[in-house]
């Protein structure tokens, strides 16, 4: 849970999103290579 949290915290502060407000997280392994994106995940702003 250490990226949500940081992503949410980061948001929040840069005053980008509002409570209860979604945003998307996407990533992938190997890094750096085209469509590789393995990790999709949605959370909501507390």
């Amino acid at each position: 849970e250490a990226i949500p949290d940081l992503c949410n915290n980061v948001l929040h502060k840069l005053k980008l999103i509002n409570k209860g407000d979604k945003f998307i997280i996407t990533g992938g392994v190997p890094m750096g290579i085209k469509g590789t994106t393995n990790y999709l995940s949605v959370q909501t702003h507390r």
